[in-house]
């Protein structure tokens, strides 16, 4: 029996547990409402592309392209108008068609520095008239930062939009910024549907697993918490880095399927303990001990893996890196510390809105004799379970060898978009090459081009022009040959330039340095950016590039296209070091947990099998278009460059959580027992509801965002539910037991150590 002064220390530490409670929750609410501010900037902190290699080909093109071309300015935008009603030529034309480009660049948020087009004059005109003859363009130059445009030609097309409506009059932006404007707009957008999708699908998940209110509260608010601190860092992170838009919808998915499932484990061990008879204080001190440290160490798993990304020199994959870090350890956080103080505060009333399921009893009973006779048909006959399950998953995973990876292009965007209306039409009536063309930059070395040999541009030119797919080369050789045939660049001269007319040397600043140092050669294919089509003639250019001998002149290739290809082969070349730091960092975390070599090669071994089966199924939906109608999915024909290695780490990090789970029960009844086809079968039964129940919230979470309308997010959502639910499935209820039943004893065997000598077996 307790005595006075016992009793009195009982309480006066239950006093103090509770008031740490209380302080960890308002330490929690006081840095999340800080955080806030940070969350309702972020659109505006977030950047655009981030798949430059610095260094590279396209990188030098962007940053030579971006200073010295009167024709150019920071940004360039494109401006489409269109006359419904009236054809070039007609007066009404230009009387309705004029003001609108008028109003375009002398729009003071626009700070346009060149503008070149349809209204520069007649020498030039009829190579910005469309092929209806109703569509007109300009090719503007501007001041605005990159970080400033993304904004500012959102606002403006929303004016023209406004402006024009009813008149018969479309006027649309055409830019990368526009287009980067537009994905961000799709995120916010997206995320919120998303949200709405599945936040009452997981409260429907919880309310099943808790069967309590109270519980689910607990849940959901350590996971707002976690995504709005998570949020405000990734906030206050990109003032001093460039995060992409993407990490937004990132961090937001992965911060409601992890930490719901952090919580889910927490909050069901301390409901399962006062089940069992333990006192509030005494349940939360078993929750901690197990299903706590069982979420530090998963995160910590996530966390290492994330890293390893960081050996991929792109902005847009260390950027989301960093995201899913940053919301993997706040999910943690709060898991072990603002869960355990609502349980705290909560005690025995965390079964509070207790939720009455009719014939639930029957249904569970029923589910469990289902799982525990499929534990002991797989533990039985283990050949064939082993055989049944990697053949499965190896069958799914053949398409992966077709897989494509590319950068995004306009196509990603909905087709309603004002930016891809605009993509869309310049592309239809003048080539689709023109909106993303292969940029090669030619640079004087020693003085300008005057005192250069024309004749090896023009060779060079005309061999672009051969080149399978290519419709047109632009550069400023178009002009100069018409003004002087015999030398082009004698053209270049000031008594010659001076007696140019205006329209002319506007046209020329687009191509030409006004220094004559820099020239630049735009190639554009008959085809998208991410086309088989436009990276064969891309390869075509550089191969044309590498064997011309030129004097005096360096080169480079840019472009999207070019982006493309560069930022493929950096994830390539970085691609067997992340795979390696990935394998070594599980190996060595499953060998040290479990005490044994075999775990964690059985464990590689299926997560790699996962992982191709799912890559297997992405090529199947977002290349060849299985099933994308019914899903809604937008078929491109390559997966996002960034979704791969992505879901290679996410997949690999959240697989090893429930191997460690399934298997810490597997190793605890094998301590006991030592027998192994034993062990396995009751490990496999204990753990499956719950293995189960998490598997579905992270389910019902990524497929939620499957379905929003920016591609890369759908690729990535559907991947890592996929992904998920094989894992859950197949890899864990026949793959991995089948293959722990066929290795046996050496499955616990590790240098040193005697494994239990094995009892009679009660499978």
């Amino acid at each position: 029996m307790m005595s006075r002064a016992e009793g009195m220390e009982t309480s006066k530490q239950s006093v103090n547990r509770h008031w740490g409670a209380v302080v960890t929750l308002a330490v929690a609410f006081v840095l999340s409402g800080l955080s806030m501010f940070g969350v309702m900037q972020i659109g505006q902190t977030l950047k655009e592309g981030g798949w430059t290699v610095a260094g590279s080909g396209p990188a030098i093109v962007t940053e030579g392209l971006s200073e010295g071309f009167e024709g150019r300015g920071r940004t360039n935008v494109t401006l489409a108008v269109t006359d419904t009603r009236h054809e070039v030529g007609d007066p009404e034309f230009n009387e309705r068609v004029q003001p609108v480009i008028e109003r375009v660049t002398t729009d003071p948020a626009l700070e346009v520095t060149s503008s070149v087009g349809w209204l520069s004059g007649p020498a030039i005109a009829a190579n910005y008239i469309g092929e209806d003859s109703r569509t007109v363009l300009t090719i503007i130059g501007s001041d605005l930062l990159v970080t400033e445009a993304t904004t500012v030609l959102g606002d403006l097309q929303t004016q023209l939009d406004a402006e024009l409506e009813g008149s018969g009059l479309e006027a649309r932006l055409v830019s990368p910024d526009a287009f980067w404007g537009q994905i961000n707009a799709d995120s916010l957008s997206g995320l919120v549907m998303a949200e709405l999708i599945a936040l009452p699908l997981i409260i429907l998940v919880l309310l099943f697993l808790y069967r309590s209110v109270a519980a689910v509260v607990v849940s959901m608010l350590s996971t707002g918490i976690a995504i709005v601190l998570s949020l405000g860092t990734v906030n206050l992170i990109g003032q001093f880095v460039e995060l992409s838009s993407f990490t937004l919808n990132a961090v937001t998915m992965l911060g409601l399927g992890v930490c719901v499932d952090y919580t889910l484990f927490v909050v069901r061990r301390y409901q399962r303990e006062l089940t069992a008879g333990r006192s509030p204080d005494e349940a939360l001190e078993v929750a901690r001990r197990t299903s706590g440290h069982t979420v530090i160490a998963s995160g910590l798993t996530i966390a290492v893996a994330m890293a390893a990304l960081f050996l991929v020199d792109l902005a847009i994959i260390r950027s989301l890196a960093l995201g899913v870090i940053v919301v993997v350890l706040f999910s943690l956080l709060v898991s072990v510390t603002v869960a355990p103080a609502m349980l705290q505060l909560l005690g025995r009333n965390v079964n509070w809105g207790r939720v009455r399921i009719p014939g639930r009893k029957a249904r569970v009973e029923a589910s469990e004799s289902a799982i525990s006779g499929s534990a002991r048909l797989v533990v039985n006959r283990p050949i064939a379970s082993l055989i049944f399950g990697a053949l499965g998953l190896g069958l799914l995973a053949i398409p992966a060898v077709q897989l494509t990876t590319f950068t995004p292009d306009a196509r990603i965007v909905n087709t309603e978009a004002p930016s891809r209306q605009g993509y869309d039409v310049v592309a239809e009536q003048f080539s689709i090459g023109s909106t993303a063309p292969i940029q090669v930059l030619l640079s004087a070395d020693d003085g300008d081009f005057t005192d250069l040999d024309f004749k090896e541009v023009t060779s060079l030119i005309e061999e672009f022009e051969r080149i399978e797919h290519v419709d047109r080369v632009r550069s400023p050789l178009n002009v100069l040959t018409e003004v002087s045939p015999q030398d082009p660049f004698a053209a270049l001269g000031t008594p010659v330039m001076d007696a140019l007319p205006e329209e002319l040397v506007q046209q020329l600043g687009v191509f030409l340095s006004s220094d004559r140092t820099k020239m630049l050669v735009e190639v554009e294919v008959d085809d998208w950016a991410a086309s088989d089509a436009t990276r064969a003639a891309l390869e075509q250019v550089n191969n044309t590039l590498e064997h011309t001998e030129f004097s005096g002149i360096t080169w480079a290739v840019g472009g999207e296209t070019a982006q493309g290809v560069v930022s493929n082969a950096e994830i390539a070349n970085a691609l067997p070091w992340v795979v390696a730091l990935m394998l070594v960092v599980i190996f060595v975390l499953l060998m040290v947990t479990f005490r044994s070599i075999v775990i964690p090669l059985v464990a590689i071994g299926v997560n790699l099998l996962s992982v191709g089966a799912t890559y297997g199924l992405m090529v199947l939906v977002f290349q060849h278009g299985f099933l994308a109608d019914l899903l809604g999915f937008q078929v491109l024909g390559y997966v996002q460059n960034f979704v791969p290695v992505l879901l290679l780490a996410l997949l690999f990090s959240l697989a090893t959580d429930y191997q460690v789970f399934l298997i810490s029960r597997v190793r605890e009844e094998y301590l006991r027992t030592g027998d192994n086809t034993s062990a396995i079968a009751k490990g496999l039964t204990a753990t499956a509801p719950l293995i189960t129940g998490a598997a579905l919230l992270m389910v019902v979470v990524f497929g939620a965002f499957a379905f929003t309308g920016v591609v890369p997010i759908q690729q990535l959502g559907f991947g890592l539910a996929v992904g998920i639910a094989l894992d859950a499935t197949i890899v864990r209820m026949i793959v991995v037991p089948a293959a722990l039943r066929l290795t046996g004893r050496a499955t616990w065997w590790f240098p040193g150590t005697k494994p239990p000598t094995p009892q009679p077996s009660e499978a």
